[in-house]
């Protein structure tokens, strides 16, 4: 609960301090391919197939300082796996199927350069809406990582953006495993906002 209030603050902090400076809500949608990586490889554990990712959420934007702006929002995700067992003679080789759903709060920069391109990326706070005790995945609920690169058209108020994305999520685990499990993601995300 004390990370929940620490994220609010850090939301809270800019839109207050900057409150002259021209800003944009918006919606996105994205797709991406996903993995489940470690560290170190455990010889005979089960094997985990990303079968991919969607994403979909709200998006607010305030410039602070010419081509430099503030970027956050709140957005749903939820990944694919295919689960199957380690092989050996006893047991059913049979896989199965598990998602990962996670709220995100993105805590980024946002820099344009040149008049149709920008570059975004910072922070990430995922919070686990479908954790399980008895699930063969671990948790992703932490703080991650984000970068993103694209072009986006402006015609009077209204702004449409795409953007390839890459994250990687549970950097800092809010339950750490030994061998903790994170999910990589590399997509696309398409947005339309709109300026104030």
């Amino acid at each position: 609960m004390k990370n929940s209030y620490i994220v609010l603050l850090i939301l809270i902090f800019p839109a207050r301090s900057f409150a002259q400076s021209s800003h944009q809500f918006g919606i996105v949608y994205g797709f991406a391919a996903n993995e489940l990586v470690r560290k170190d490889e455990l010889t005979g554990a089960a094997s985990h197939d990303g079968k991919g990712a969607s994403v979909i959420g709200l998006r607010y934007i305030k410039t602070l300082k010419n081509n430099f702006a503030f970027e956050t929002g709140l957005e749903y995700s939820r990944f694919k796996f295919s689960i199957a067992p380690a092989p050996h003679p006893a047991v059913e080789h049979t896989s199965r199927p598990e998602n990962i759903e996670l709220l995100t709060v993105p805590i980024y920069g946002n820099y344009t350069f040149g008049k149709y391109f920008f570059l975004n990326g910072g922070l990430i706070a995922d919070f686990e809406l479908n954790k399980k005790e008895n699930r063969s995945l671990d948790g992703q609920s932490g703080l991650g990582a984000g970068l993103g690169i694209g072009g986006k058209y402006a015609f009077k108020r209204i702004t449409l953006s795409v953007s390839p994305y890459f994250r990687k999520h549970a950097i800092f685990a809010a339950d750490k495993e030994q061998y903790q499990e994170r999910i990589i993601e590399a997509g696309v995300r398409f947005g339309a906002g709109y300026r104030f």
